[in-house]
């Protein structure tokens, strides 16, 4: 069995197809089909009740090449009360008929198939005077659909003829592939409005042309490549012939190259600044060369520099440059002399002031001790006296080491005096020059500890007292 004529998806048959009035038992006009068998929704009642309260749907059926009555459908009635039931289908139970006073009942007038659905959703009806009202407050029936992620027109779809959210946005990049993310390129957003995606990519940048700026603008991974806004003419703000310059890209900004680089002097006559000092065809300095480069009217005229004889030593290594037949030749300006204190190589041998020239004698230095004994030197090109070397010091009643001090820290270490029991220990001393042996001890009286304490050469002598022997350094007796 095949159905046919659903419109709108809530089954609405053409007038012409189907129609009656509301207890009306008239059958429908008779209209031609060609699919015997196949069934069709009808609905010969007001097409305004369709789907509100108890009014359905009925059906034809393809009989004979032509659609049989419309059976099973249901049409307004009059209101039965207490029922909780839409009779007469205008949306609202058991309206006009009594009802205990402040109660509610829930009601909704939108088409039955839709109740519940989506954004639909049921009223309150009240019973303010003993009867039902007319008003369902607060029902949601079906809208048109909006692309808001909501079931506006309650079918069970959601957004249908929908690209996209209102207010929603996604990531976009229009630029070639595998340039988004290198360079200066990177994605944007595309927002969504009535439903669609907007056209443009908010925000994104795609490849342009690489210009001088030290960045990857054609978002190719390299940077001010192709020497980009390079090669037109421009003033370097150098004068002369340094002026001219071409644009080159360079660290990421455009700078004017100059083109020539100056020379050492000015050409004679051709009307240029050639050597970029501001002056124009002044001339040079004069070169050995068969010219005239200072625009003098002479040839190598007054070329007098001073050169270095090449193999020449100490003041013969001096020489300055003669010009001959436009060549130059390096003439030592003086051959080798006596040697002299002045700090220069005079006899050429590659020594300076050696064999202390013009030195020699004694003479008092500005030192302490020896030190002060010294000998006239060439030191430094210049004859001075030269303080004499210091010593170790020594017992001599000299200051050998030049540090102001006479003998100073010796002496030490032990030595013998000559004389006789304690009092043989000495130790060195320096006194006036010589080292001398200075005993330790002196001459005391006798006692009884195993020493010769009064240096007689006798130890223990008669040191306890009559009537008492000294044994191992101990008085005993009674």
């Amino acid at each position: 069995m095949k159905l046919h004529g659903i419109l709108g998806g809530i089954g609405i048959v053409a007038a012409a197809a189907c129609s009656g009035t509301i207890g009306s038992n008239e059958q429908p006009v008779v209209v031609a089909c060609d699919e015997p068998g196949a069934v069709r929704l009808c609905y010969p009642a007001a097409p305004m009740t369709q789907g509100i309260g108890a009014c359905q749907d009925g059906s034809q059926t393809c009989l004979d090449g032509a659609w049989g009555p419309c059976t099973g459908f249901v049409a307004p009635a009059e209101e039965a009360c207490d029922d909780g039931i839409d009779d007469d289908c205008n949306g609202l139970a058991d309206d006009g008929c009594p009802c205990a006073q402040g109660t509610s009942q829930s009601c909704y007038t939108g088409p039955a198939a839709s109740q519940g659905l989506g954004a639909c959703q049921d009223g309150l009806q009240h019973c303010p005077d003993g009867t039902w009202s007319a008003g369902c407050e607060g029902q949601v029936t079906p809208t048109v659909e909006q692309c808001d992620t909501l079931d506006n027109d309650c079918n069970g779809i959601v957004d249908e003829g929908c690209d996209c959210v209102d207010g929603s946005s996604l990531d976009c990049y229009s630029g070639p592939s595998g340039t988004k993310g290198v360079g200066l390129c990177h994605g944007g957003t595309q927002s969504c409005n009535d439903g669609s995606w907007s056209s443009s990519c908010s925000g994104q940048r795609v490849p342009a042309a690489e210009s001088c700026n030290g960045k990857d603008d054609d978002c190719d991974g390299k940077t001010d490549e192709g020497n980009p806004g390079a090669g037109t003419s421009c003033d370097t703000g150098a004068p002369g012939i340094c002026a001219a310059g071409k644009r080159d890209c360079q660290g990421g900004k455009l700078v004017c190259v100059q083109l020539e680089n100056p020379s050492s002097g000015d050409a004679c006559g051709d009307g240029k600044d050639n050597d970029c000092d501001g002056l124009v065809d002044e001339g040079v300095g004069e070169s050995c060369n068969l010219k005239d480069d200072d625009c003098d009217g002479q040839i190598d005229e007054d070329i007098n520099m001073p050169c270095t004889v090449l193999g020449a030593k100490g003041v013969c290594s001096q020489g300055s440059y003669q010009c001959s037949a436009g060549v130059l030749d390096c003439i030592p300006n003086q051959g080798p002399s006596t040697e002299t204190c002045d700090g220069k190589d005079n006899d050429c041998d590659g020594t300076v002031d050696d064999g202390n020239p013009g030195g020699g004698g004694s003479c008092t230095a500005n030192a302490p001790g020896i030190c002060a004994n010294g000998s006239y030197k060439c030191v430094g090109g210049k004859i001075g006296c030269v303080a004499g070397s210091s010593k170790t010091e020594v017992c001599n009643f000299k200051d050998d080491d030049c540090d102001g001090q006479t003998d100073e820290g010796l002496g030490g270490g032990s030595c013998s005096t000559g004389y006789l029991g304690e009092c043989a220990a000495g130790t060195f001393i320096c006194a006036g020059g010589t080292l001398k042996c200075k005993g330790i001890n002196s001459i005391k009286p006798e006692i009884c500890d195993n020493k010769d304490n009064d240096c007689d050469g006798i130890v223990d002598t008669f040191p306890c007292g009559i009537g008492k022997i000294c044994t191992n350094g101990q008085c005993k007796g009674p």
